[in-house]
């Protein structure tokens, strides 16, 4: 499933995700992905998918975003 579409229908400023594939459909949307290492991909992993950031928890991640 894409999740582009939806990312770009709802203007999504960032986007926040745990999987390379949330991090492809970010960068199709056109927006800053933002990665998080609390799933099963890597750091690497998830910079190579297009993540502008990425953050190894949550709150790291709330931070990044003002809240």
């Amino acid at each position: 499933m894409d999740k582009a579409p939806a990312i770009a229908s709802h203007q999504v400023a960032v986007y926040l995700g745990d999987h390379q594939l949330d991090m492809k459909a970010a960068v199709r949307a056109g927006v800053p992905g933002i990665g998080v290492t609390t799933g099963f991909h890597s750091a690497e992993k998830l910079l190579r998918a297009g993540a502008a950031w990425v953050m190894d928890d949550l709150a790291e991640a709330a931070k990044l975003v003002g809240q």
